[in-house]
């Protein structure tokens, strides 16, 4: 499955969010070499990593990161927007507003490339999707080397070229689209042979001991997975999960923070 991780439930994640930096520093910086990153304690940053960022992870069995994206809405701020206007055309120019997020710093890690990683990778746009349907997003926005065009157009993803490329420090790169849909996300589910739901968002509480991501999956999988002191704090957190929506039913839905 892959996880959502908002502000509101980021204390659950914290030891994955530090592995997800660390890990886009190996795959951005060290190897592909970016020149524009901020680093810090062993991992890339930017100014989109801020309160309205939103992290798609895909977990191991361990609870360890293997593939990620950051997703943000456009209305404020956005890398494509600020940086590279040029590779928009006027006309098809999507503007700023919270129903465009631009999707960025998407990644596997070397063990789950390839075919070996496809199911992984069929998981982490499906779960774009399903997560922008909730949160009424109408398409995301990306930039991608012109050197990854063959795979962006074999995704099964509805996706539009927005301009022509423009050059970047480590070479020449384009904008576009991708639609969000029950086509879109129908088509993805196809193209991948995935047709459940992928997605996992965990509320935040406090005052309860936060089982690991890891446990809440093998839980939904197979309990068999979990030793008895990991049944007993995930089912603690359900209790509190259950109190609290019968306590606040209002505020029972998770929600990005404005």
């Amino acid at each position: 499955m892959i996880h959502v991780i908002t502000m509101a439930n980021r204390a659950i994640y914290e030891a994955q969010l530090r592995e997800m930096h660390a890990q886009r520093k190996q795959f951005f910086v060290d190897q592909l070499q970016w020149k524009a990153c901020e680093i810090r304690g062993g991992g890339e940053y930017d100014d989109m990593d801020d309160d309205r960022a939103v992290y798609l992870l895909s977990l191991d069995d361990a609870g360890h990161v293997q593939a990620g994206l950051r997703m943000r809405p456009t209305d404020d701020k956005s890398i494509i927007l600020d940086t590279f206007p040029d590779t928009i055309e006027p006309m098809r120019n999507p503007g700023r507003s919270p129903h465009i997020w631009e999707g960025s710093r998407i990644y596997q890690i070397p063990s789950v490339r390839g075919e070996k990683g496809l199911r992984v990778r069929g998981e982490l746009r499906i779960a774009a999707i399903e997560f922008g349907l909730t949160r009424g997003i109408y398409g995301f926005l990306g930039m991608c080397d012109v050197g990854f065009l063959p795979s962006l157009r074999n995704n099964g993803w509805r996706t539009t070229i927005l301009g022509p490329p423009a050059a970047y420090d480590e070479g020449d790169a384009f904008s576009f689209i991708a639609e969000v849909s029950d086509e879109a996300l129908n088509a993805v589910r196809e193209h991948y042979n995935i047709h459940d739901s992928v997605l996992l968002e965990l509320p935040g509480f406090t005052g309860v001991r936060l089982p690991a991501p890891h446990e809440f999956e093998a839980l939904m999988s197979d309990a068999s997975k979990l030793a008895p002191h990991q049944l007993h704090d995930v089912s603690e957190y359900i209790r509190a999960m259950l109190r609290m929506t019968v306590e606040t039913p209002a505020q029972a839905a998770p929600s990005i923070p404005a």
